[in-house]
């Protein structure tokens, strides 16, 4: 090859690696002019975790409550003078309590 050949060789692969090199700068433009949101699945489990601790407390409040409201029909039952088991009611409230009592763990 001469060296003309050679020379213009040059200049082409020269001029293909700066049109490359524009084009991805142009790319990596586009990019930051336009960002691409945070991964969605990372997000939902943000939210999935938001939404069980939600419920958590939700759980925990009805657990106190309900415990509350048979701590009070038991002390009013108890307070009444003794427990009356011939009452079909009475019984049902006790077995509740002691019902509960078992899943609180006491």
């Amino acid at each position: 090859m001469k060296k003309e050949q050679l020379t213009l060789l040059a200049i082409f692969i020269w001029l293909i690696a700066g049109l490359w090199f524009v084009a991805k700068v142009a790319d990596i433009g586009a990019g930051i002019r336009n960002p691409q949101p945070i991964d969605s699945v990372f997000i939902r489990q943000i939210d999935t975790l938001k939404q069980l601790e939600i419920r958590r407390h939700v759980l925990h409040d009805s657990v106190l409550v309900i415990k509350t409201k048979y701590d009070t029909i038991f002390k009013s039952i108890d307070a009444g003078g003794g427990f009356d088991t011939a009452c079909g009611t009475t019984q049902r409230l006790v077995a509740m309590h002691r019902f509960i009592d078992s899943i609180a763990g006491e």
